[in-house]
């Protein structure tokens, strides 16, 4: 199945995700992005406390 995947990928994009991994050896949030991060990479979201009032 991931060898389709990779080749559909391929097929369809002219190249593989460059953030594409083997199940289990990187975070999943970084493949599906698509694009290529550095390692160490994290993600800008900031959550608010709970007990602080939408803006």
């Amino acid at each position: 199945m991931r060898d389709t995947i990779r080749r559909r990928d391929t097929d369809l994009q002219g190249s593989l995700n460059p953030m594409v991994a083997d199940h289990g050896e990187a975070s999943e949030a970084l493949q599906y992005s698509g694009r290529e991060v550095a390692p160490g990479w994290v993600p800008p979201f900031r959550p608010r406390p709970l007990d602080e009032e939408p803006a």
